[in-house]
């Protein structure tokens, strides 16, 4: 019998030979470097979800925060799994169709959780499909358990999202005065306006990872904020110093990768890292003053402002009732005697700050603490809590949809139909569509995870204009979301390419260059220009530190494929920049 052997493109991704791994008693590697590239890919490519399926059941990525929030999805069942995971496999083939998918209950959370542990195994003993514990006697097909996990997901967001439009609404009923009114009414048409999931690169963010789901910890009064909120308000309050010219001659204000930067300073001299030798540079000129940055302490859970004095020689920042920063501390003083050789004073806890009532609100108190003492800013104080969090919601939600509009006129423009002869995705080369699914143009979602398909009504919903830092005071239109047996036209494929966004499905020539992605996030258009800011950075350190405070979710743009592979977290050896340089082979 002839070897069977899996290619996922003709460009050499890793071979797969089914006869040595499949149903011969072999067990999975339990160490993520013996686990071989091409059955990781095998074995993941499984749970994806086929392309024609998500085009059809699952919710639009274009929908609106509230158009999203009133979709139906199938309902949750919370109930404790009393069938074994591992024994719910099954050798037979699926004796089941996609017409159900949103009308049968979902799994437990626990049961799905324990299908995760014993998945991999289940494919090398030959297993073919999985029989949901409601439904004794179903046999689904292998990938509706990445369908039902998704939806888990889902509910999740969709759960954070209606939460924030209510905190909205029974603030707006409060009244108050105009000013919290004005705040309260921009944040409830931002909720009709912003798309629900979508990726954002405003700065701050986080590339790949940074969704607009993260803006819902402004919408929440004990929600703590995470790295990517503080990069983002930390990168606004810089981008607002650099507007006025005498703040931007004395302070520089820096996000969290300032002291990561510092921590990896230990075995490595400061001429060897960019970003330190940079700000060294600019400091024995005289061109910085004083810097100001957040700084995480993991132990507490808790954010603090410092700032460090280079006129004065002092260190100070806030930890009122906390413990001071002493990790952070060492890291700062062991750099300037390096570098100036001379340890500053402490002074402590000398930074005019708001008094925090909680233990949530450290993250915009933190951003507070830097805005007062730079800008003169108005202290946070407890009794405007949800003011300042919607304010903030407001700043970065419109900065995100200014970025959007800018980005969408600095994209190529092409026609898909020469595209036809591209590979097919994993979800699709593993998992052929249902035999009911309609038929739909070929798909690249295993490369960004794009939208499958857009309908018209929603194309146009995040054509906001920011006007003198507002929106304009008109009616937000809220849309209907599709029915998902309705068919959708107009396919619509993003992808970054080399630093060059894609959108494939359009005629529309708009004649402009596409901008590298670098150029994008710092505003240049080369090596030499920029503000101070930008031309500190460098591709090293813009590396982010861990997440602190991140909900477990795959935020992933390259989502089929990705979140496939990496199913089992943690046992996947396959490296994203990797992935990704595989990806790019495909073009």
């Amino acid at each position: 019998m002839e070897e069977e052997v899996i290619y996922l493109s003709d460009s050499g991704p890793p071979e797969f030979n089914k006869d040595t791994w499949i149903g011969k008693g072999r067990s999975y590697p339990e160490k993520a470097a013996d686990v071989p590239i091409g059955l990781s890919y095998y074995v993941g490519g499984l749970l994806a979800i086929p392309d024609e399926v998500r085009g059809q059941y699952l919710p639009n990525p274009k929908l609106s925060i509230k158009a999203f929030a009133s979709q139906e999805l199938p309902k949750m069942s919370y109930g404790l799994a009393t069938v074994n995971p591992q024994s719910s496999f099954r050798k037979e083939a699926p004796n089941t169709d996609s017409t159900n998918l949103l009308t049968l209950k979902l799994p437990p959370a626990a049961w799905l959780n324990g299908v995760k542990k014993h998945f991999s195994q289940a494919i090398l003993d030959d297993m073919k499909s999985i029989e949901d514990p409601h439904y004794p006697g179903s046999r689904h097909p292998l990938w509706r358990i990445g369908f039902w996990r998704e939806m888990h997901r889902l509910h999740e967001i969709q759960q954070s999202w209606r939460q924030g439009i209510r905190w909205v609404e029974e603030h707006l009923q409060k009244g108050g005065s105009q000013d919290q009114k004005r705040i309260f009414k921009e944040a409830d048409m931002l909720l009709g306006q912003l798309r629900w999931n979508e990726r954002t690169d405003i700065p701050g963010a986080d590339g790949s990872y940074t969704m607009t789901f993260d803006f819902t910890a402004y919408l929440s009064d004990n929600e703590i904020m995470n790295t990517d909120c503080i990069n983002m308000m930390f990168a606004y309050l810089s981008d607002r110093a650099e507007e006025d010219t005498m703040t931007d001659s004395f302070v520089i204000i820096e996000q969290l990768r300032f002291v990561d930067a510092l921590e990896r300073l230990t075995n490595k001299a400061v001429q060897d890292h960019k970003l330190l030798n940079r700000l060294e540079q600019k400091i024995k000129k005289g061109d910085i003053q004083a810097m100001v940055f957040p700084v995480h302490m993991p132990d507490q859970k808790h954010w603090v402002t410092m700032q460090v004095d280079f006129g004065r020689k002092e260190i100070s920042y806030v930890h009122k009732g906390m413990p001071p920063p002493k990790s952070a501390l060492k890291h700062i003083q062991t750099w300037l005697m390096r570098s100036f050789s001379k340890e500053f004073k402490n002074m402590g806890d000398s930074l005019v700050h708001g008094k925090q009532g909680d233990f949530t609100d450290c993250g915009i108190l933190a951003a507070n603490t830097a805005a007062h003492n730079i800008f003169g800013d108005e202290l946070w104080t407890n009794e405007k809590k949800a003011l300042a969090r919607a304010e903030w919601f407001n700043i970065l939600g419109k900065a995100h949809i200014k970025d959007v509009n800018q980005s969408e006129k600095r994209t190529l423009y092409f026609n898909t139909g020469g595209l036809q002869s591209l590979p097919k995705s994993l979800a699709n080369l593993l998992n052929p569509a249902p035999s009911n699914a309609p038929p739909r143009p070929k798909s690249l979602s295993f490369l960004l995870n794009p939208p499958p398909t857009v309908n018209p009504a929603h194309s146009d919903d995040l054509m906001v204009f920011v006007i003198g830092g507002s929106i304009e005071d008109h009616p937000a239109g809220e849309e209907e979301a599709p029915s998902p047996s309705q068919p959708q036209n107009n396919p619509v494929l993003e992808v970054s390419i080399g630093g060059n966004t894609v959108i494939m499905g359009t005629t529309e020539d708009s004649g402009l260059s596409a901008v590298p992605e670098q150029s994008r996030e710092d505003g240049t258009m080369g090596d030499g220009g920029g503000s101070k800011k930008q031309r500190l950075s460098d591709t090293e350190s813009n590396k982010r530190p861990p997440k602190a405070a991140k909900p477990d979710r795959d935020n992933s743009a390259y989502k089929d494929l990705y979140e496939a592979v990496s199913f089992q977290r943690g046992y996947c050896p396959i490296a994203k920049s990797t992935l990704w340089s595989r990806i790019q082979n495909l073009f």
